[in-house]
């Protein structure tokens, strides 16, 4: 379900984060829905969310955050080669969730903003069909001249966290390394 309502295409930092949010949600969604073949072909659907989606996300933070404790003792080669294939694993994973996406209402809703404006989290809730609502929690902070999502917690789990869990097990049995190959021979099926 993460996929598909990550944000595409930067936007100013004056965006208020809940504008920031809703607006590249719907500019996303409405390209996904005006181009119907891009569900069924891979390759258009991976390009867009390159193009769109990934400019509005700090893998590097992300992946900082996911690693916790691993990220400080890996070596520079390492952070970059992880961030790599952690970005084309959730490229991967948002391109499943946006291709099973049907129309859905969507109420945003900001929930803190830091006093000095660094820092902010926004509330999707996502109306399904089934009446159950589904909770997206965006983490963003500032980045240069916009607005960066460096977590989101869905239905209160946080990515990263998942992540680090899932991941902790791997590096304990075959190390970083050994994460990093399993990570960049996943995304290449």
């Amino acid at each position: 379900m993460m996929g598909f309502l990550l944000p595409v295409s930067g936007m100013a930092m004056n965006e208020e984060p809940v504008e920031f949010i809703r607006l590249i949600t719907e500019q996303v969604l409405s390209e996904f829905g005006s181009t119907p073949e891009m569900k069924s072909d891979t390759n258009r659907l991976h390009a867009m969310i390159e193009d769109r989606v990934s400019p509005n996300i700090d893998y590097r933070r992300l992946s900082m955050l996911t690693l916790g404790k691993y990220w400080k003792t890996a070596s520079q080669a390492q952070r970059e080669q992880f961030t790599r294939n952690f970005r084309r694993l959730l490229v991967k994973t948002y391109a499943t969730s946006l291709s099973q996406y049907t129309d859905h209402s969507i109420d945003y809703q900001l929930l803190k903003k830091a006093a000095k404006g660094g820092r902010a989290t926004v509330r999707a809730k996502l109306n399904s069909s089934s009446g159950v609502p589904i909770v997206v929690d965006y983490r963003l902070h500032h980045a240069g001249a916009q607005w960066k999502i460096y977590d989101l917690t869905i239905e209160g789990v946080s990515l990263a966290v998942n992540y680090r869990s899932s991941f902790k097990e791997e590096i304990s049995r075959y190390g970083l390394d050994g994460l990093i190959q399993h990570l960049d021979d996943r995304v290449s099926q």
